[in-house]
């Protein structure tokens, strides 16, 4: 039953049909090349400049060999791939739209709002990377905040629920992943209560991330309750290099005054309500006053994105103003592609570069690019503590070879890495010195950092980060370091497996 279930999904429908025009498209041009020799000709000189126009690109190096081995090797199936497969940026048309809502909704984020407030005064060493964060990506910091952090996903569910109950105005959820089941049906039954006595309710998920949870006109059912309802990127069978560009964001933003940002999607597995790979531990911060209004913009350029609309945001003003004392900064901030500000990237760096005394980072993939897995290094090597945690129980096993392929690199420089023996990590925290700490949907995969769109919430001398930093040190005591002798003694085909991986660790 469970083979027929994977033959009649729409993502192996999909994959067929597009498996089906490559292999049309490719035979008829080597039949073609064949009967005329000047059209091989032709394909080996394309391919040749197509290589120099890569090694040219601001890219990183190991991205750019991935995809320079198939052309020269296989000029028309690598030229075909490669601009089908391997493009950041949104077609031309997609990427001026996105661009224009930002630039619209950018004003409701200026200096003089009066709800945003920016740190003012003379820059220090830690508030250059808000700064940086305000200049590049506009998303100012928030002091009138009130946060709280969630290191399992129970914890979340429940706080939202509340939450969600409290609504008097509006309630907009923006999540990768939703399932049916007993967490979906929880919300669920909250939201149709909301939409009934008129709260407005929007719901934006993304078509892969529901491909095989959701019915395909879930949408519909939704709207019937009274509950608005956009899916972002649908599956089209046809050859788009469009389907690597996914929502990947998790948010949820109640009456401007609360929001909530994570790495948890609404499935069962995710509140350990279902066991699928053992202990789920995710990560997520609620966050009560002025940032919520910075997700609340994040939400509606995605929105307005995806629903070909413009929002009046001036009528989702909160109705009342709370005072919260200050508590630090909360700096919430979004990436996307559609230009090539690897904005993500660089808060990531400008963290394991400013650290001074210690690094903590959980992450569910330990898939990095040269930079990354470099600055880890140079922070270990100039004597800070750097542990990471990540899963012992995979939920993909390829990933999870190519995520040990990267110990040993890092052990040599004196990185610590810890597995989560009760299960699988889910959670994208970063936190150092008990200065920084960011909690979102971001991993460090290039996918991730270059491909989708994703958020999270940079925390600067706030309170919450003790207890990030906590919550990290109580979980290394259900883990196992990992020593670089283990890592040595692994069998030889392992480490080759591991060693081809990682060549196209970019497409993973």
């Amino acid at each position: 039953m469970k083979v027929l279930h994977i033959f009649r999904s729409r993502l192996f429908l999909f994959f067929t049909i597009i498996g089906i025009q490559l292999w049309f498209v490719i035979s008829a041009a080597y039949m073609l090349g064949g009967t005329f020799p000047i059209l091989n000709g032709l394909l080996r000189a394309a391919s040749l400049f197509l290589v120099l126009w890569i090694v040219n690109k601001k890219q990183d190096p190991s991205y750019k060999i991935v995809w320079i081995i198939p052309i020269l090797v296989f000029p028309l199936f690598g030229i075909l791939i490669y601009f089908f497969f391997s493009q950041r940026k949104l077609r031309r048309k997609e990427r001026r739209r996105g661009q224009s809502i930002y630039r619209n909704t950018a004003a409701c984020l200026s200096d003089d709002d009066g709800v945003c407030r920016l740190i003012a005064g003379e820059e220090q060493d830690g508030e250059r990377l808000l700064s940086y964060i305000r200049k590049a990506g506009n998303y100012p910091a928030f002091s009138n905040t009130q946060t709280e952090f969630f290191g399992m996903g129970e914890s979340f569910l429940a706080s939202l629920l509340h939450e969600l109950k409290k609504a008097g105005q509006y309630i907009f959820l923006e999540f990768f992943t939703i399932n049916e089941g007993r967490a979906w049906e929880a919300i669920l039954d909250i939201l149709k209560q909301k939409a009934h006595n008129g709260i407005e309710v929007r719901i934006l998920y993304d078509d892969m991330g529901c491909i095989d949870h959701l019915p395909h006109n879930y949408c519909r059912e939704l709207e019937s309750y009274g509950i608005r309802c956009e899916v972002f990127n649908r599956f089209v069978p046809v050859v788009d290099s469009m389907f690597n560009n996914r929502d990947h964001r998790k948010i949820a933003v109640i009456d401007g005054r609360t929001a909530f940002v994570c790495g948890t999607n609404l499935a069962d597995e995710y509140f350990n309500l279902k066991e699928r790979f053992g202990v789920w531990k995710d990560a997520c911060l609620m966050m009560k006053g002025d940032a919520a209004w910075g997700f609340l913009i994040v939400f509606l350029q995605m929105w307005d994105f995806a629903a070909h609309e413009k929002t009046d945001i001036s009528l989702l003003r909160p109705l009342t103003s709370d005072a919260i004392p200050a508590d630090g900064y909360v700096q919430p901030y979004a990436s996307n592609p559609f230009d090539d500000l690897p904005l993500a990237e660089n808060i990531y760096l400008g963290m394991i570069a400013g650290a001074k005394k210690y690094l903590y980072v959980n992450t569910p993939y330990l898939v990095l690019n040269s930079s990354l897995r470099n600055a880890l290094c140079a922070a270990a090597g100039s004597g800070v503590d750097v542990r990471i945690t990540v899963p012992h129980i995979p939920d993909k096993k390829i990933v999870f070879l190519l995520t040990r392929a990267n110990y040993r690199a890092l052990l040599e420089c004196g990185v610590k890495i810890y597995e989560f023996t009760p299960g699988f990590i889910h959670a994208k925290t970063y936190v150092c010195d008990d200065k920084f700490a960011v909690v979102g949907t971001i991993n460090t995969d290039y996918r991730s950092l270059f491909l989708h769109f994703e958020c999270a919430a940079l925390l600067y001398r706030n309170s919450s980060i003790p207890v990030i930093r906590d919550d990290f040190l109580s979980t290394l005591k259900t883990c196992r370091e990992i020593s670089l002798d283990e890592m040595q003694k692994e069998k030889w085909y392992i480490k080759f497996l591991q060693t081809v991986l990682n060549m196209f660790a970019p497409l993973l």
